[in-house]
């Protein structure tokens, strides 16, 4: 396949298993990333301006010819059009503060937001493969543990995938909604532990606010650091860690 200057293009496969040809691996660029040919290098190479520019480095990544693929019109059209249309549905509140000054209309946006991308695709998406529903996070005392839980219940292969630093496309296809279940996850661990818990806690906190770092392993650390200080989730007998507190009926 040949490629030209601004053909936009997906990333499909990294050449030597979890590594690229020209060195770097799927936790800095996930397969599926998007992007445009930038420029055309010696020995079937070119360098990608990555849509994403947290990815690669600065948004710009060198691969070999064989681990892209252009993206089909039909897709391209799709998304322009979803581009179109997501930019008139209200944008969700940038921190805490601006939540708690619009918290009606917060949920408001929230509601709408997520009707209008499932109205979108049953309008524009008919017969293609559509994103499997998950059950919401709705916890009724315990926001961090259960988080742990409906994680590990809703994406069973996440270890494996953070393991092996590759793309899981079930966890990113449900990102939306399992980012505000673990900023209600993390806010409510800083506030029921101290010490280094609570660092590490608002650390991840951060990540999933800014959209930080790569995002499955950024979920399957924070279950994991949640299932270590949490009793009620310790499958082998062990000793408390400094800085927890088992919490229950907190709010």
């Amino acid at each position: 396949m040949s490629f030209k200057v601004g053909q936009e293009v997906i990333v499909k496969k990294a050449l030597n298993g979890a590594v690229y040809y020209l060195g770097g691996s799927l936790k800095d660029v996930p397969l599926g990333s998007k992007g445009k040919v930038q420029d055309m290098l010696a020995d079937g190479t070119m360098g990608i301006r990555l849509d994403n520019p947290r990815l690669g480095i600065q948004g710009y990544w060198k691969v070999h010819l064989d681990e892209l693929t252009l993206i089909p019109r039909e897709e391209k059209a799709d998304s322009v059009l979803e581009t179109q249309l997501l930019a008139e549905v209200p944008k969700e509140p940038k921190d805490n503060q601006e939540r708690e000054d619009n918290k009606d209309d917060g949920n408001t946006i929230y509601r709408t937001r997520n009707t209008f991308i499932e109205e979108f695709r049953k309008l524009f998406f008919v017969g293609k493969s559509k994103v499997p529903k998950i059950p919401a996070f709705t916890p009724r005392f315990n926001p961090r543990e259960e988080f742990a839980v409906w994680i590990r219940d809703q994406f069973p292969e996440l270890e494996q995938y953070a393991s092996k630093g590759t793309y899981y496309l079930k966890l990113v296809d449900h990102q939306y909604e399992v980012s505000r279940a673990a900023i209600e996850a993390c806010e409510h661990g800083a506030a029921t532990t101290r010490s280094c818990i609570k660092s590490r806690f608002n650390e991840y906190l951060k990540c999933f606010k800014r959209g930080k770092g790569n995002f499955t392993n950024n979920v399957n650390g924070l279950t994991e650091l949640i299932e270590n200080v949490s009793a009620n989730l310790k499958q082998k007998s062990g000793s408390w860690h400094y800085g927890t507190t088992l919490v229950r009926g907190v709010k």
